[in-house]
């Protein structure tokens, strides 16, 4: 196993939803998903993984957009946000422990 090999092995040990959502971001892409964000209503909101620890609170404030992965890591919803959710996604997004919510547009 060369040191490269070993870093990004210990990388997904210490952060697997990084790995999961890193799976999961290539898959919505080669399908086809990745459009969907230029026709959402609202603004998106997006993860910072580097940050994130996967509380969950994002998925208990939001459960309509956001679901747990299996290992408590959110996965959001790429259909945007409507506009008349967006103070309970602004609501959720102040609340994140580890602010690792974003709310862009």
């Amino acid at each position: 196993m060369t040191s490269a090999t070993a870093r990004s092995d210990a990388g997904s040990a210490r952060h697997p939803g990084s790995a999961r959502h890193a799976e999961s971001a290539g898959h919505a892409e080669s399908a086809g998903h990745a459009g969907k964000r230029d026709t959402a209503v609202g603004p998106a909101l997006t993860v910072d993984w580097t940050r994130c620890d996967g509380h969950g609170l994002c998925a208990a404030l939001l459960p309509a957009s956001v679901q747990l992965d299996d290992w408590g890591y959110p996965q959001i919803d790429r259909t945007g946000i409507g506009r008349e959710r967006l103070g309970d996604v602004k609501r959720a997004v102040s609340a994140c422990p580890s602010l690792a919510l974003r709310l862009g547009g």
